[in-house]
């Protein structure tokens, strides 16, 4: 293990492709608790929105923002004793959560996003020593089950949290290399703000 919570394989996977799939953090009831808490914030989301100009009309896919403070029972998932101490041997003990978001796809012929970096313009330029703790990065805990290709599925491109962004890509583009990760319910992926990724919704 690497600082204890972190297996040479694991600290290896991450330098070299920029993410990590950590297998079954949630149990079943854990996972039955939060989908059982999820979904009425959903409706209500839907509710609030509801209209032809509304955000989740015409995407396959919705994000709701703050999503910490709609229901108390995403609470367990800021610092998951399956999770967080991957968490503390990726980036270290000084943490700040930036936001929560749930996201809901729907089956769609068109990707929720065109690949981007989550930093935006300016943090997708900059480009750490490979040895360096990272900035920012995502934690994504799978509720439902995406283990099979075109199932809504999180896409990224392994290693491109080392590469400079594409300028002016086409619209439609899709990277060399790119990939549709595979989760079931329970599972984690971990993903830096400089990885090159898309929310799938076919």
């Amino acid at each position: 293990m690497v600082n204890g919570y972190l297996t040479e394989e694991q600290r290896k996977h991450w330098d070299e492709q920029g993410y990590l799939v950590v297998k079954q953090v949630l149990s079943t009831e854990e996972i039955r608790t939060l989908l059982d808490a999820v979904d009425p914030v959903i409706e209500d989301y839907v509710r609030e929105t509801d209209g032809p100009d509304a955000p989740r009309f015409g995407r396959g896919a919705f994000t709701i923002i703050r999503a910490i403070e709609r229901t108390d029972a995403l609470d367990v998932l800021t610092d998951h004793p399956n999770i967080f101490g991957t968490i503390l041997a990726l980036m270290g003990p000084y943490l700040q959560i930036m936001g929560t978001q749930i996201y809901t796809r729907h089956p769609s012929d068109d990707p929720l996003l065109s690949f981007h970096t989550d930093a935006g313009p300016s943090l997708q330029q900059i480009h750490p020593h490979p040895q360096s703790l990272p900035l920012q990065f995502k934690v994504q805990f799978f509720l439902t089950d995406v283990s099979k290709p075109d199932s809504a599925n999180f896409m990224l491109v392994p290693g491109s949290q080392n590469e400079p962004f594409p300028e002016h890509p086409e619209p439609g583009f899709i990277p060399e290399g790119a990939i549709q990760v595979l989760a079931e319910p329970g599972d984690a992926v971990i993903f830096p703000w400089a990885q090159v990724a898309l929310g799938r919704t076919e």
